[in-house]
């Protein structure tokens, strides 16, 4: 039968300078690391969606400025892109009437260049969309840019999350976006958009 010995186990740890605090603590981290793994041989398991390295490039369409056909609009653009950076776990979540199971999902980001040509300060609305070759929306944001000086150029980025769907991120075959303009974002001038679109390879 085994017999626990507190004074034999006290002059171990006084011998090999084991403190019961850190004893406890290692088990503590060994638990922890158990858990996590086992998350993830789940996940992996269940078939875990992921981004290759090549999904994580950006997907640039490099332009100098040029101006809109349009005389009244006041912004030059230029280059622009996309990239998807990760796709998370969202846990299971309960509600007062329901419960909301786990699902993923994807953060992606992107960024254009614009220049204000005007002598006055001006924001501007950008509509950044993801769409499949057929012209169809996979993914969109909508921005709200602070105040951007005269004469000043300037790169708008943005990162946002959307649910993952399978086969989502293969559907994506080009970004565009459109611009709307105002001195605020309360009095916006509703001109015709401008667009711009950029392929992937």
């Amino acid at each position: 039968m085994f017999q626990y010995n507190q004074g034999s186990t006290m002059k171990y740890n006084q011998k090999f300078g084991v403190s019961s605090l850190a004893v406890i603590t290692i088990a503590v981290m060994v638990t922890i690391l158990v858990s996590t793994a086992a998350a993830d041989w789940k996940d992996w398991f269940k078939g875990k969606p992921s981004l290759t390295d090549k999904q994580k490039q950006w997907v640039l369409y490099p332009r100098e400025l040029q101006s809109s056909s349009n005389s009244n609009f006041p912004f030059q653009y230029g280059g622009h892109g996309y990239k998807f950076i990760r796709i998370y776990k969202v846990a299971e979540r309960k509600t007062s009437t329901s419960v909301i199971p786990e699902s993923y999902k994807i953060e992606w980001g992107w960024k254009l260049t614009v220049k204000n040509v005007d002598s006055v300060s001006h924001d501007l609305h950008v509509d950044y969309i993801l769409k499949d070759i057929d012209r169809f929306t996979v993914m969109s944001d909508l921005y709200f840019s602070d105040l951007i000086g005269a004469g000043e150029t300037v790169t708008l980025r943005s990162t946002t999350s959307d649910t993952y769907e399978k086969n989502q991120i293969q559907r994506v075959y080009y970004g565009t976006w459109s611009l709307e303009f105002g001195t605020t974002s309360s009095s916006r001038n509703l001109l015709k958009s401008l667009e711009g679109k950029t392929y992937r390879k």
